[in-house]
């Protein structure tokens, strides 16, 4: 009995296992650029938008030595 589906003797089936792959990569990330921030993310980032890049440096590297 054979286990390979993909990569047997009709090559034809590796080539649409392929092109499905591909499709469905980009149907996933097609739209990825227009994904943006929503009212419930500035509840997690709200108050690191105001901050100065020194502030949340310090911020990022008080959280991660607190581990």
């Amino acid at each position: 009995m054979r286990f390979s589906l993909l990569f047997d003797s009709k090559p034809r089936l590796s080539v649409v296992a392929f092109f499905l792959g591909v499709l469905t990569f980009l149907a996933f990330f097609w739209q990825w650029h227009s994904f943006g921030l929503y009212e419930d993310d500035y509840a997690f980032i709200g108050a690191m938008m105001n901050r100065s890049w020194g502030e949340m440096l310090d911020t990022i590297l008080r959280d991660t030595m607190e581990l």
